[in-house]
């Protein structure tokens, strides 16, 4: 039960790690190394995040230190997790909000743009391939010859335009915020610490003394 509880528990924060970190990429602060957080606590179960880990590490001590270069940067990476707070407390009291109807697309029962024109277009595009092939002189490789196949058939799929099964997808928006409630706040506070921690920890550890500065020493105290 208890490894049950802690693989739950690391699968979640991992997963929630990994979206907020991107989200704060956009910052000039360690958002990737909140991505590496959570790729961390996911390779531990995952072969994908145990191969991925180590470059992504590398390049998230880069970014980390391009972060904390001056205080304009660290403060706009603070300012990242105030708004992760302030998420959390708008999904928490859950306010109505005005319903958005996002997009309604239908497919069915006919292929879009069935007929010669749209069997023209794949053909010209299998064209194409064949042509920069004879006129580069490149190898014919198993990938081209697949491309090519694949565009000829999509060609004559769409020449004969066969009947499809009809499919309606609708998503709206409002007038509740999706997974609203106390369980999705505390993610997000979580995260706002996780990223302020981080932000932290890149502070003390990568950001380089200003010139003519006295650099820091730790005491034995």
């Amino acid at each position: 039960m208890k490894s049950t509880i802690e693989r739950l528990g690391e699968e979640i924060l991992g997963w929630t790690l990994i979206p907020v970190g991107i989200i704060l990429m956009p910052l000039p602060g360690p958002g990737l190394l909140i991505v590496v957080a959570g790729v961390a606590l996911l390779a531990r179960r995952h072969v994908w995040a145990r191969n991925v880990l180590e470059p992504l590490r590398r390049k998230a001590v880069d970014a980390a230190k391009y972060g904390v270069a001056t205080w304009p940067r660290v403060f706009l990476s603070f300012l990242g997790g105030v708004w992760l707070v302030v998420l959390g407390v708008v999904w928490w009291v859950s306010p109505n909000i005005p319903t958005v109807h996002l997009f309604d697309v239908s497919i069915g029962p006919g292929l879009p743009g069935a007929g010669l024109v749209g069997a023209l277009v794949f053909w010209i595009a299998a064209a194409t391939v064949w042509f920069r092939v004879a006129l580069r002189g490149d190898r014919v490789s198993r990938l081209r010859l697949a491309a090519t196949a694949l565009l000829v058939a999509f060609g004559l799929l769409w020449w004969y335009g066969p009947d499809i099964p009809e499919y309606d997808y609708s998503v709206g928006f409002g007038p509740e915020l999706p997974a609203h409630g106390w369980g999705t706040a505390i993610g997000l506070w979580a995260s706002a610490i996780a990223a302020w921690s981080l932000l932290a920890y890149s502070v003390v550890r990568y950001r380089e003394p200003r010139p003519g500065s006295q650099p820091r020493t730790h005491s034995n105290a």
